[in-house]
Parts: C-alpha cells; structure tokens; sequence
C-alpha cells in the first residue's frame, strides 16, 4: 500500500484506528529514514495521538502538512476520532491517546493562519463527530473537512464549507473544485462524491498503478488461486461469525468460543473456491487467540451480547451454565482487551494462533 500511495503522488495520510492492527509503531517504520525498506513520500497526521499523560506524539507523526502548488499554500491537519481507542485492541492502544480532535485541530489552524499564513485550510478527521464538523465549519479559515471511519457516503455544505465522506473500499472518490483569484483567495465551485457512472475515467484501472499492483500479485499467486475448499452454500457474515467462534473454540479446547460480528468482513456464495486471499478478505484482521477461565456470570453476559456469536462445546448449552462456576472461553485479543467480561478472570492460556490462521487450518482439514 505504501508503495501504491507513493506511485499516486498522495500529499497526506492520515491515521486511523487499523493502522494500530500490527501495532502503530510497524506504520511508523515506513516514514522513518533511519529504517530500511519501503519509505512513504508523503506525512503521517495525527495531531491529537499522544502518548498517554503526556502531549509527546510518537516520532514521525506530524499534527499538518503544508503543501505548495504554485505559490498557493495548503495547510491539512489530521486527527484521530475521539474514543477511537475502543475500535482497536486493548494491547496495541493501551500506551496511547486520542484527545480533542476539535482542540487540537483548532490549536493548528492558528498555528497555520498566523505562522505560516496559509491559503488554504483543510481538516480531516478519521471519525464522524457533528460537534466537530460544527465547530471546523463555523471556523472562517476553514475550507473543506473531511470524515471518515463508518464508511458511508456523506455530502453536506455547512456554513458555505464542504463536509464529505466517501465510502470506502474505493466506492466513491471525493472531488472538490475551487477558483482562485490573483490573490490567491478561493471559492468553491464544485463539491461532490463520484462514482463510476460520474466519469469515464473511473471505470477502468489506471495503467501504471495496475501494473505496480501486478508486480504484487505476481508473488502471491498461489495464495489467490489455490482452492482449498469451496463453498456448499451461501454463508452470510452472522453465520461465518458463529462459525469462527466454534474455530476459537475448538484450537484452545475451551468450552465456549465467542467471536465479534464486527471481525468478519465479508459472506460466502455457494460454489465459491475459498483461497488464502478469501481467508483474508473474510478476517482481515491478525487477531490472537486468547483463552481465559472466567465465572458462569460474565459467560451468560456474554451470549447475550448481541455484537458477539458463539460456540458451545459439546454437550453444553446456555441452560446449563452455573453463574457461580467457572468456565474456559476462547476469543480474539480485540474482543478480550475490550469487553468488560474479560477483564477478570482466574487463568489464562495462549494458544499462540491468530485465528484466520486456525480457520485456514480448519478448511484445509475439512478438504482432506
């Protein structure tokens, strides 16, 4: 992806919560100069990410960019989503904070105006917050904000401001227009979310892009195109979610397998040849196995947790859990840093298995 966003000549990228899937300092590698390998030609904003008690943001982190076309200056401040810690695991957030995107997003914007007197301001933020889109759009300094984070297609002009969201997984592509004077003062002419039926040039790949991304594919062949199974049927993502429970389940041999509708991102149609890639595409995230010895209490609170599905070992069944007893159950680190019924427990036991890899496992016995 680095190596695409550089070939796209990308000005700003802004962190979000799955930048800290690997941990946040894995991303970071990629723009620091002292490392080897791959390095981002554009920043990395996030000018509300803190260490935690402190306003020290990690090195190679930058709160804006200024960016010159011509001799117009453009100044992009990025932030986090306030409360953003919760869509990430417990373990590769715990050091860190989001503070007040709006605080800190209006702290630069006075920086910019009276530092670096730039042109142009815009601000993004990786989350939709209305107080935030408020507050940005009442600045007069303020050109366009962008948000993201819940994937929708969102198009609103606040105050004579732009306020987008463009889907995701490249659906839509934001465009804005301005004209600019010989004093270098803007005004908006077109604000708008595009699709393939907008414009021509988005129904085909670009060519040097798709031959870069070729080059990638081209190492990966086996893992795209080996059918390890294929599908009897269609399954939807509740009943891949159940079924991943009963495989966190069954690779820690615990007695209940719980896994959050939210970790599986795709569905199954019938016929379908289920490669590495679908693994992937299904459970895109490098989440471990945790198996933890908790009271009948936090189980039953759990089942009926309707963000969750899960697996009953054999012979068990929701009656027959005591409140008082004490039961094994298997999840991912996500649901296990975030969840309240984890967090006491009497024992612990790590499988040392990321559970798209004990799924694969799970296919590839079942295709034997």
């Amino acid at each position: 992806m680095i190596d695409m966003f550089n070939y796209m000549n990308l000005d700003v990228f802004v962190v979000g919560n799955h930048e800290f899937d690997w941990g946040i300092e894995t991303i970071v590698e990629y723009f620091d100069p002292n490392t080897l390998g791959t390095k981002a030609e554009y920043p990395l904003l996030a000018a509300n990410l803190f260490y935690k008690g402190t306003e020290q943001r990690p090195d190679f982190i930058d709160a804006y960019a200024i960016i010159e076309k011509g001799d117009l200056k453009i100044g992009v401040i990025g932030t986090i989503g306030s409360g953003l810690e919760s869509s990430i695991s417990k373990s590769r957030v715990e050091d860190y904070e989001f503070q007040s995107p709006t605080y800190w997003t209006q702290y630069y914007i006075d920086v910019l105006t009276n530092e670096y007197q730039v042109d142009i301001i815009f601000t993004i933020n990786h989350g939709v917050d209305s107080y935030y889109n408020e507050q940005m759009t009442s600045n007069a300094s303020v050109d366009a904000v962008f948000n993201g984070h819940t994937h929708r297609t969102e198009l609103s002009l606040i105050s004579g401001v732009p306020v987008m969201q463009s889907s995701s997984n490249a659906r839509a592509l934001g465009y804005l227009s301005y004209e600019i004077d010989g004093s270098n003062n803007v005004s908006l002419v077109v604000y708008d979310n595009l699709f393939r039926s907008d414009d021509s040039r988005l129904l085909s790949p670009h060519p040097g892009l798709e031959n870069l991304i070729q080059t990638y594919v081209d190492q990966i062949k086996p893992l795209l195109n080996e059918a390890i199974l294929y599908a009897a049927n269609t399954y939807d993502r509740t009943t891949l979610t159940k079924f991943m429970a009963e495989v966190i389940r069954d690779a820690a041999g615990a007695d209940v397998g719980i896994h959050n509708s939210g970790g599986t991102r795709d569905s199954l149609v019938s016929g379908q040849a289920i490669t590495v890639a679908t693994t992937y595409k299904l459970f895109p995230f490098d989440n471990q196995i945790i198996s933890v010895y908790i009271k009948g209490s936090e189980v039953i609170s759990l089942l009926y947790n309707s963000s969750v599905e899960y697996s009953l070992k054999n012979g068990l069944t929701e009656n027959d859990i005591d409140v008082d007893a004490y039961y094994w159950v298997a999840t991912n680190d996500y649901v296990f840093g975030n969840y309240d019924e984890f967090q006491v427990y009497e024992d612990i036991y790590y499988p040392e298995v990321v559970d798209r890899i004990a799924f694969e496992d799970e296919l590839r016995e079942r295709a034997e």
